[in-house]
This record gives C-alpha cells, sequence and structure tokens, in this order.
C-alpha cells in the first residue's frame, strides 16, 4: 500500500494511469475531504492525476453534504481553482444546464478556463434554441492559450446547421475586434 501510495502522487500519468492514481488517492482519504485536498495539494499543478482526483473531491463534497460542484469550488485553496475550473464546470454539465451557464457565465476568463469542457452544453442549448445560445456564449470572453476556442463557434455551428441565412447574419453582425468573430468570418463567408 506504501508503494502504491508514493506511486499514485508521482506526476507525468495520463490516461488510464491518471484515473487508477485518482481512485487510490480517494480510496486512501477515506472519504476525509480535508485529507483528499491535502493528496490534490500534493501533485503539481495541470497534472492528470490532479485532475482526476479533483473530479472525485467533488463528487465526495456533494455526497457528503458540504455542497456541489460549484460550492465545492468557492471553498478550493486558490492554488486548485485553475485545476478545478474545468472539473467543475464537467460536474455541473451532466446535473443542470441552467446552473452550468449560470456558473460559466460567472466565472468565464477565471484562472484555468477551459472552453473545451463546455461543448455538450453549448451543443444541447443550441439545439433547442441556436439564437439564445449563440446570444449567450458571445458575451464570454476569448480566452487565450493552449487549444482553446471560442463556444461561439459550436453555438454558430448548430444554428447553422438549422438556419444557415440567420446563422450567417448574426455572425457578420459581430464587432470586428472578436478573434472568434473573425475566424468563422474567414472560415464561412465568401472572400470581398
Amino acid at each position: 500500500p506504501a508503494a502504491a501510495a508514493e506511486w499514485a502522487q508521482q506526476p507525468g500519468k495520463s490516461g488510464m494511469e491518471a484515473q487508477a492514481a485518482a481512485a487510490l488517492l480517494s480510496w486512501k482519504s477515506g472519504g476525509d475531504l480535508q485529507q483528499l485536498q491535502a493528496s490534490l495539494l500534493a501533485l503539481p499543478p495541470g497534472d492528470a492525476v490532479r485532475k482526476e482526483v479533483l473530479l472525485d473531491y467533488l463528487d465526495l463534497s456533494a455526497a457528503t453534504g458540504k455542497g456541489d460542484a460549484a460550492t465545492a469550488y468557492e471553498g478550493l485553496p486558490q492554488e486548485l481553482k485553475a485545476d478545478g475550473w474545468s472539473a467543475t464546470m464537467q460536474q455541473l454539465t451532466f446535473g443542470d444546464p441552467q446552473q452550468a451557464v449560470d456558473w460559466l457565465t460567472a466565472h468565464a476568463g477565471e484562472p484555468g478556463t477551459n472552453y473545451n469542457s463546455i461543448g455538450r452544453l453549448v451543443r444541447d442549448l443550441a439545439k433547442d434554441d441556436p439564437a439564445a445560445a449563440a446570444a449567450w456564449v458571445a458575451r464570454l470572453p476569448e480566452v487565450q492559450g493552449g487549444s482553446n476556442f471560442h463556444p461561439a463557434a459550436l453555438a454558430f455551428s448548430e444554428w447553422r446547421r438549422k438556419d444557415a441565412g440567420a446563422a450567417i447574419a448574426w455572425q457578420t453582425a459581430q464587432p470586428a475586434n472578436l478573434g472568434w468573430a473573425n475566424e468563422l468570418r474567414a472560415q464561412y463567408l465568401p472572400p470581398q
């Protein structure tokens, strides 16, 4: 057990190894949020195991009556919030879509913002009301770095399938200083 715990704390794992290490660390905590948080803080920022343990932390918080993912995120130490952003968004997306929208609106642009984790939410909203979904995501700030894209591209794509004319008219009306709008213009509008 000691060697397994030591292995679980070592960085550099991916995929199933990270999930196995997270399961071990979560089990080792014995359902104690403080102990699980200590394990999280011992892992380096951005580590795959840390991200997996954060999902377990959010689940444990809900299971022990300490609060849902949004509440647990607010209680995280600052040094865990960047990694906790995507885990929180993932948990909220699989729960209450309106809560996910509200949380994302309030926390977009914070450290750790990763729009890659909201694809399912945006697509689901755009299926029901593409114009409203596009209007909402267009207000989210652009995030630099990594493989971040702006979710307006997803809303636009869903809308374009339903009503290409309306989607293109909306996209054309977006301000020229928005990087995501310019990317969509370059991709979908004929050169002028």
